[in-house]
């Protein structure tokens, strides 16, 4: 019997957020107990450092610029491109029905993510971008006081036993699930926020000043210092989301059980990208590839998988880990995302994945010509569990540096010098796949004035406090 599938991303969480990474005990008992009945894989990597390029790498089992990213290309165009890879469609053909949820307002249809899928559905969150003025100030205290608004968990909870429900029963479903609750604004609703009033008051505040995109730039470029008390704030309240998130998963397998499906569902946990919380300065998930940002879980348990493939090392892993687990005899994901058993990340900057994100940006958040061309900086990392050579474009010229993360996790040392065997090795595998590029890909030019004269692209990014 084909094995339902639950594919289910935290976006935004961390490997070491989650308890088979390092968390604290009892702080992900259901990723936990998911482990434990399956595997936790050691080491996975997302493909770039923000959610649409690894997305688009999720489901489609390639990195970011062998799916075209970067060509010129819209992401919608893009993935239309690259439709016969796409793991709902594939599973579609095979006869799965495929919902998808997302309460993340970039992963939708808009971009070409609703390929493949019957039924999609956009959640939304009720929560707001900061209000202006004494009265937006005024707003979001009250907010923050109440604690009362997620981001989306609770439609996501209700729409995914909905869509569960109405499936067809002579087909198995695949159902993807996007969670946003550990994405900034870092303000879980309670009892998972169990920050005091005052805290909670402060919490707010903590968002209007350091969690904006503009914010987390300036912090990234050494432009912003946060107080360690605020910092402090942050990282309680990003844990208790992804805490929350973990409650969610444990609700999922117990409706699942009492409707007798969780013996023939597989179930995968993972995550898009990581994120920044104070280390070296840095905040949010731009303008670096360190390990907080690249390294993410992947779990998974359940119907199909007797063991989860020795060589998976990224995100781009995952179509074949479902594949296999779902006895899929036709599909494209035969040969792993690392060959050579490097994990490869390739962020080409905002601009590569739509040409009026930049523009919207430097204008929106009143970015200097400097901090936009950081923005669109290309930044690529391979890494293989020990070392780590980061490769960047400075000046029109590529900059390798290598880290040896063992001696030094906040990759601060550049031991090229030290270990050259290593940085040779590490610049060949970057190599290689970078030649992995297809055919040009059509590109549609971006609406003169950019983003501003598409309101659902502004409302997006506003959503996501980028705005």
């Amino acid at each position: 019997m084909r094995p339902n599938v639950l594919l289910v991303v935290m976006d935004t969480a961390r490997a070491d957020a989650v308890e088979p990474y390092g968390a604290p005990a009892g702080s992900s008992p259901a990723v936990a107990a998911l482990a434990a009945a399956g595997a936790a894989v050691p080491t996975v990597h997302a493909t770039a450092n923000w959610t649409l390029p690894s997305h688009a790498s999720l489901l489609s089992g390639r990195l970011p610029r062998a799916l075209g990213i970067g060509s010129g290309a819209t992401l919608d165009r893009v993935l239309a491109a690259n439709e016969h890879r796409l793991l709902a469609p594939v599973l579609h053909d095979e006869g799965w029905h495929t919902i998808g949820i997302s309460a993340n307002p970039f992963v939708s249809p808009a971009h070409g993510f609703g390929l493949g899928f019957d039924r999609f559905f956009e959640v939304r969150s009720a929560r707001r971008a900061p209000g202006a003025g004494l009265a937006g100030r005024v707003r979001d205290v009250a907010s923050g006081l109440l604690a009362d608004v997620d981001d989306g968990l609770g439609q996501v909870e209700a729409t995914l036993g909905r869509a569960v429900a109405e499936a067809p029963a002579d087909r198995p479903w695949f159902a993807f699930v996007n969670l946003m609750e550990c994405h900034s604004p870092y303000l879980p609703p309670r009892p998972w926020n169990d920050l005091g009033s005052l805290e909670r008051a402060l919490a707010s505040r903590d968002v209007r000043r350091y969690q904006s995109h503009r914010a987390v730039v300036d912090a990234c470029r050494g432009r912003l210092d946060v107080p360690e008390r605020s910092m402090r704030r942050m990282r309680h309240l990003y844990q208790r989301a992804v805490s929350m998130m973990d409650g969610w998963l444990g609700r999922v397998g117990d409706h699942l059980a009492s409707h007798g499906l969780w013996d023939d569902t597989l179930v995968v946990v993972t995550s898009d990208h990581g994120e920044n919380l104070g280390e070296c300065g840095r905040l949010g998930h731009a303008l670096s590839v360190d390990e907080r940002l690249l390294r993410v879980p992947l779990v998974a348990a359940g119907a199909g998988l007797d063991a989860v493939p020795d060589d998976v090392r990224s995100i781009a892993d995952v179509p074949r880990l479902v594949a296999g687990a779902a006895g899929l005899a036709r599909h494209p994901w035969s040969e792993p995302a690392c060959p050579d058993g490097v994990a490869v990340a390739q962020n080409d900057g905002y601009r590569a994945v739509n040409p009026a994100f930049a523009d919207v940006f430097a204008r929106e958040w009143q970015l200097d010509a400097e901090a936009v061309a950081q923005l669109d900086r290309p930044r690529l990392a391979a890494v293989d569990g020990r070392f780590k050579l980061v490769r960047e474009e400075v000046a029109g010229r590529s900059v390798d540096r290598l880290h040896d993360l063992d001696a030094d996790p906040l990759e601060a040392l550049d031991v090229r010098l030290r270990h050259p065997e290593e940085a040779t090795r590490l610049a060949a595998a970057l190599d290689r796949a970078d030649a992995d590029r297809p055919a040009a890909i059509p590109a549609v030019a971006a609406p003169a004035g950019g983003a501003r004269d598409d309101p659902a692209m502004v409302e997006r990014l506003r959503l996501l406090g980028y705005l």
